[in-house]
């Protein structure tokens, strides 16, 4: 990789509540808050970074306006053992928005955010 190649940084949520979302992400997904702006108008933006990773979440407070409702968008998330993470999806009482479906050797669920987005955890880490 050059310098002058461009790598992922971030992906932007329109959402209802940061704190929620935030709250969200952190408990299922080990997200910490990186970064903070609370805008005079209003607008809240909050960055959330996976401590191992340098993925990051963006997620955008902004005065009331209702975030977009698309299947077409998700974010994927890969673990190692998903039997154990659906589990820990049952004690918290999360419920799935999908049956758990498989594609090759490849097993996935879906559940929601507070904000209705589609999440995908699927088990290629275990491979």
């Amino acid at each position: 990789m050059t310098p002058e190649t461009p790598v992922y940084h971030h992906v932007s949520l329109l959402v209802a509540s940061a704190d929620v979302s935030a709250a969200f992400y952190g408990g299922l997904f080990g997200f910490i808050e990186a970064l903070r702006h609370d805008g005079d108008d209003g607008k809240v933006v909050v960055h959330l970074r996976q401590p191992a990773t340098r993925a990051v979440i963006e997620l955008i407070q902004d005065g009331g306006r209702a975030p977009p409702a698309t299947e077409h968008v998700h974010l994927g998330f890969g673990v190692a053992d998903l039997d154990r993470f659906e589990a820990r999806l049952r004690e918290l009482g999360a419920p799935l928005a999908r049956e758990r479906i498989t594609i090759g050797a490849e097993r996935m669920i879906f559940l929601r955010d507070p904000d209705h987005y589609l999440i995908e955890v699927n088990d290629h880490l275990s491979s």
